[in-house]
């Protein structure tokens, strides 16, 4: 790896939200898309599939802006070096 290439850094604690996040998404999808429960009956309630999107991708928010901002950060540094 040389020099000038960093990879992107990803807290622990953020990925332990998207795994969550992508968790709850894929169990939200069934229920939106096909109709058909996976989620076991003692843990369901009405309208349950787009709950679980909404919060599976709100908890994946925060590694998705913090990657955002790594990005930024090397984009700007990246701009400087050249000038």
């Amino acid at each position: 790896m040389q020099d000038n290439e960093q990879s992107y850094v990803l807290p622990f604690h953020l990925m332990v939200l998207e795994a969550i996040g992508a968790v709850l998404v894929g169990l939200g999808i069934p229920k939106v898309v096909g109709g058909f429960d996976v989620v076991p009956a003692q843990f369901l309630f009405a309208g349950y599939g787009p709950v679980f999107i909404g919060v599976g991708v709100l908890l994946m928010l925060p590694g998705i802006i913090s990657l955002l901002r790594q990005l930024r950060e090397r984009t700007r540094s990246g701009a400087r070096r050249d000038l």
